[in-house]
């Protein structure tokens, strides 16, 4: 009976998980560009964000740090800024594959009266050629068939549809996108 309870926990434990993930799935699936502006804790977006991407980084073996100070408010349209993290944390775990200590950093933050999203990873940073043409559309730096280079032009129109901006940070010895979201955004 015990062995019994125990494959019935884990049973449920992982159908729990699966319905959180096919939740999450159909949530990303819709367009979320006619949402309303609300205000969410920024630990509710991550949790979506993580809810897609934490098996593909457990089974890939990156640690993932996470640093969100004080729980800011993001008055935004969720999916869409959901949406964003989720391919900076893509593009991250894509350009670490090969590194023997595999890591990506998320760190939310008030600061200056903005809100600041970073993404930081293992990697040694971009080329001052690939930095500069990163947000262009369809440039990309993967190989044939395995990206569209839509991703972070997107993520720039979202960022600035929300009334902020999205950067490379070349300061970090790292891989490093910050967004920069303004405190109380409203439409005009």
């Amino acid at each position: 009976i015990a062995q019994t309870n125990k494959f019935l926990g884990l049973i449920k434990s992982a159908a729990d998980r699966a319905a959180k993930i096919v939740s999450s799935l159909k949530e990303f699936a819709r367009d979320g560009a006619q949402d309303p502006f609300e205000d969410y804790p920024a630990s509710d977006i991550i949790n979506m964000v993580l809810e897609l991407s934490k098996e593909r980084l457990k089974k890939n073996d990156i640690r993932l740090d996470l640093e969100i100070i004080d729980d800011p408010i993001i008055h935004c349209r969720k999916l869409e800024i959901s949406q964003v993290i989720l391919n900076l944390l893509f593009n991250s775990f894509d350009a670490i594959q090969d590194f023997k200590q595999k890591w990506i950093k998320i760190q939310i933050k008030k600061i200056d009266g903005k809100i600041s999203i970073s993404i930081t990873d293992c990697g040694h940073g971009l080329l001052p050629e690939v930095a500069e043409k990163i947000f262009t559309p369809f440039y990309t730096t993967k190989k044939t068939g395995q990206g569209t280079g839509l991703g972070l032009s997107i993520s720039q129109r979202i960022i600035v549809n929300h009334g902020g901006e999205i950067f490379y940070d070349n300061s970090s010895l790292n891989t490093k996108f910050v967004i920069k979201l303004p405190l109380n955004y409203e439409l005009a």
